[in-house]
């Protein structure tokens, strides 16, 4: 029997999304003293909701009330539409004099902003339904591309439509991409009746997954959609003003060999052989949605990871000393999730039996000696505290533990800049010249070799088998430190 096609159906989502960002008058309900029954103009901007009152002069009374943000929840509606804003979802810009403006009846006027409204007064309703996120960017990119993907028919016309199947916990959710002649979006579908807040939750993962892989998140504003039936036909949608985009050109993964080795050779001078980089064509394979899958299920479980991961976007647009930083902030956190994750006991210093048995009594019958002729209580507590963290391992047994149990062979180099991120988090550099060009060459190498090695225990730990772009490597112009590594490292 024949494969169904996947069916996708949009066009009364968006009805609604464009209906919504036309701008309207609305009256208000509640929310607070100063403008309950007055009339509210929203206009929608590139990126946000804008909103727009009138007030008489005697009005000015209400001012503090309005600077100290003291706004509820409140109800709008007009002849067509009643939506529902939450509180603290009203932020003020302005509340100032308009030199009657608009005539003697209006003196004042608040300017502010809006970051979430929607069609119900509770989200508790949008619970045990099908959940759909639909958020708009622009992007020049097919963003799947380089992922085992499916594709699926619409009922409007839309281009480049594809989508990633994600399963864990007998939960399954589509990733897709589609766009029309005015705009691209992406987003996550559930193919199962859930809570609202596990659908965001897992939602944010697999869009968190995608950005770790391949360096870009889009978010910014956020559509979402309740409904009854998985289709979508009919819903209920609530929109929230998420955070920027993240657009950092650091992805760690491709198909495309071309669009490493030209930058690679370009910055030699160089042409690239044409022969060597089209033979990565049959190595370089999709990203398997079960890899994918399992990232989801690890970040949506474990918070840390899904925290690092942004922290890695974050870092990856700042300056240098901040990326070094920042990356081995998430390299520490991953290192020590991982650790608890797979249950990795970092070696101690001296054998826990010979410890236990010879050494740490010497110690201990020391202190007793000690004890009240020439140390008091507080010194002997702290020397106890001292003497049992003796035989623990080490900060670099504790950060290279990981490689071991997941089965890769550190260099003497990049344990050396694992060695360097100590010095990173206390706010001290690595290097010890006093030459500005060399010190960059120096931090940008510690740099990438840590966000290499990042994604390195990551992509272990979910079993990936496939080739990462060696940023080490396709840098060593910049850095000045050949490396004897191929582009594409095998892990």
């Amino acid at each position: 029997m024949a494969i169904q096609p996947i069916a996708k159906y949009f066009e009364s989502n968006l009805n609604i999304i464009n209906d919504f960002v036309c701008p309207k008058e609305f009256v208000i309900s509640g929310g607070a003293n100063f403008w309950n029954s007055k009339k509210m103009e929203i206009l929608k901007d590139e990126n946000r909701f804008r909103i727009n009152l009138k007030f008489i002069d005697s009005d000015k009374k209400y001012y503090q009330e309005v600077s100290d943000r003291k706004i509820e929840a409140y109800k709008l509606s007009n002849k067509d539409h009643k939506y529902y804003v939450p509180k603290k979802a009203t932020h003020m810009r302005s509340f100032n004099p308009t030199n009657n403006e608009w005539g003697e009846e209006f003196n004042f006027t608040f300017l502010g902003e809006i970051d979430q409204i929607g069609s119900v007064e509770d989200l508790k309703e949008f619970d045990e339904k099908f959940h759909r996120l639909l958020i708009p960017f622009s992007s020049g990119d097919r963003i799947l591309k380089d992922f085992q993907r499916w594709n699926f028919t619409s009922d409007f016309k839309s281009y480049n439509k594809a989508l990633i199947k994600i399963e864990f916990d007998n939960l399954s959710f589509h990733l897709f991409n589609f766009s029309n002649d005015k705009q691209q979006y992406w987003g996550i579908d559930s193919l199962q009746l859930l809570d609202f807040e596990k659908f965001k939750s897992i939602a944010y993962s697999a869009l968190n997954v995608y950005g770790f892989i391949k360096g870009n998140l889009y978010l910014k504003e956020a559509y979402y959609f309740a409904s009854e039936d998985r289709d979508f036909i009919i819903s209920d949608f609530h929109y929230t003003l998420i955070r920027d985009n993240l657009e950092t050109g650091y992805r760690i993964f491709t198909t495309d060999p071309y669009s490493v080795y030209v930058p690679y050779h370009y910055d030699k001078g160089e042409q690239p052989n044409t022969k060597e980089v089209s033979e990565w064509n049959s190595e370089l394979l999709n990203f398997s949605e079960e890899n994918f899958s399992k990232l989801v299920e690890y970040f949506y479980k474990y918070e840390v990871l899904s925290r690092s991961a942004l922290i890695i976007l974050e870092a990856n647009t700042q300056p240098l000393e901040l990326k070094a930083a920042s990356y081995c902030v998430a390299y520490e956190g991953i290192c020590h999730t991982i650790i608890k994750l797979i249950d990795i006991n970092a070696p101690s210093v001296i054998d826990q039996l010979v410890w236990e048995q010879n050494i740490k009594p010497e110690f201990e019958n020391l202190l007793n000696t000690l004890t009240g002729s020439s140390l008091n209580e507080d010194q002997v507590r702290i020397l106890k505290n001292k003497i049992n963290n003796l035989n623990q391992p080490t900060n670099r047994d504790s950060l290279t533990a990981p490689f071991v149990k997941l089965g890769y062979n550190l260099s003497s180099i990049e344990i050396k800049c694992i060695d360097n991120r100590n010095r990173f988090l206390h706010g001290s550099l690595p290097v010890k010249t006093n030459d500005e060009d060399e010190n960059f060459k120096e931090l940008y190498f510690n740099s990438i070799t840590i966000h290499k090695l990042i994604y390195i225990l990551i992509l272990k730990l979910i079993g990936f088998d496939g080739h990462i772009i060696n940023y080490p490597k396709l840098h060593e112009d910049v850095t000045g430190k050949p490396v004897d590594e191929p582009l594409f490292l095998k892990i």
